[in-house]
């Protein structure tokens, strides 16, 4: 056999190596001569490869094909680099892979037994080369402002940039309400609102804000969505700001209903907006605060109980329940005010019974693959 040149000759070795689950060891890697034998102590497989004066091919000098050695689960030939042009395409469609999974398609495909830190180093630089792939979306997110205006009229499309920053233009925030979102939330659903924020999974910093309606069905509407540096009083109240303005919410918030997860200064925004509509917490996340200190599945059962309850009286029947198992328990659930997380403190005609904030939880896992990117790819 004969060959281009010694990186050609080392690659077909390496692929061999690969495909015949053994690890090789290159002893002499020149440019005029490379000699590779098989790891394995008392095995007798080699091969040389060298140029001749007759001819500037690479050719096979000597070849021994005797393996006396089983296939190597340990084989080192499966580094990260090569993992990852292997799976390259798999990780690029799908970045929420697992490296878990990525592990096993390894131990499956390549008969290899790799670590999950050498999972991380073959999926990172596949995520990075998708991300600069999308390099300058930032620089042209006022051209995106203007697109989506003009093909969606009505709608409100706004781009802050950082004003600690007086030298340089930089982004800050992106927000977006459709006006098709809008007039369909206003013409068919309840006035029923879930606020959450969720992390970017990419190498972009910042946060994913969220407006979710809820259909006559049941079902999630997305009303409005921001992109901000992080989730704190000042990033919701201008979100919430520019949510009231595009619904047409009166100052006072009367009739309206919103849910949330307990985040960072969303309550003292709401206050300040809305101080009139009924602001509810997420009776799961309120759960899952105690349940640290709190742990067994009769807790969580009575808990859910109070929560639940349709009446005062009911939910004072089963916090009375509640104290009797862990009296602690009860007295830290109502730390948190029940009028946020009980059904039994709801306004009537409230529209809506909902103890917990799975719209926006559904709507965040939705878009799980959309987080991984900058912030026009990701719209």
């Amino acid at each position: 056999m004969a060959f281009r040149s010694s990186m050609q000759f080392k690659k077909a070795i390496v692929k061999y190596g690969l495909v015949t689950h053994r690890h090789i060891l290159f002893p002499k890697d020149e440019k005029k001569g490379v000699r590779a034998i098989c790891s394995w102590k008392g095995c007798n497989w080699l091969i040389h490869g060298s140029k001749t004066n007759m001819s500037e091919w690479f050719k096979v000098i000597k070849f021994v094909d005797d393996h006396s050695c089983p296939p190597r689960r340990d084989n080192k030939l499966v580094t990260s680099r090569r993992i990852a042009d292997k799976y390259f395409n798999e990780i690029k469609d799908n970045p929420t892979w697992k490296v878990e999974l990525i592990k096993k398609a390894v131990l499956r495909d390549m008969l290899c037994d790799v670590s999950l830190s050498k999972c991380k180093r073959a999926k990172a630089p596949v995520l990075q080369e998708a991300l600069d792939s999308t390099k300058g979306e930032y620089s042209k997110v006022y051209d995106y402002q203007m697109e989506l205006l003009r093909s969606n009229p009505g709608s409100s499309v706004i781009v802050t940039l950082n004003p600690e920053i007086v030298d340089k233009k930089v982004f800050q925030r992106f927000y977006v309400c459709f006006d098709a979102c809008r007039k369909g939330f206003l013409a068919g659903c309840r006035r029923v609102i879930g606020l959450d924020g969720c992390f970017f999974k990419g190498a972009t910093n910042g946060e994913l804000l969220c407006a979710i309606g809820r259909e006559v069905n049941n079902k999630m509407h997305p009303v409005a969505w921001a992109l901000v540096e992080k989730e704190t009083y000042d990033s919701w109240y201008w979100f919430l700001g520019l949510l009231q303005r595009d619904l047409n919410i009166n100052c006072g918030g009367e009739g309206w209903v919103l849910i949330s997860d307990q985040q960072k200064g969303l309550s003292k925004a709401v206050f300040e907006l809305v101080p009139s509509a009924n602001h509810r917490m997420c009776a799961r996340h309120i759960y899952a605060n105690r349940r640290k200190k709190h742990i067994g599945q009769k807790l969580q059962r009575k808990s859910w109980e109070c929560a639940k309850s349709s009446c005062r009286v009911l939910f004072n029947y089963n916090k009375a329940k509640l104290a009797q198992g862990t009296p602690q328990g009860a007295k830290d659930m109502v730390s948190t005010s029940p009028e946020h997380w009980s059904r039994a403190f709801f306004k009537l005609g409230s529209n809506c019974d909902s103890v917990d904030n799975n719209m926006c939880e559904s709507f965040n896992n939705s878009v799980m693959d959309s987080r991984f990117l900058p912030v026009i790819s990701m719209n």
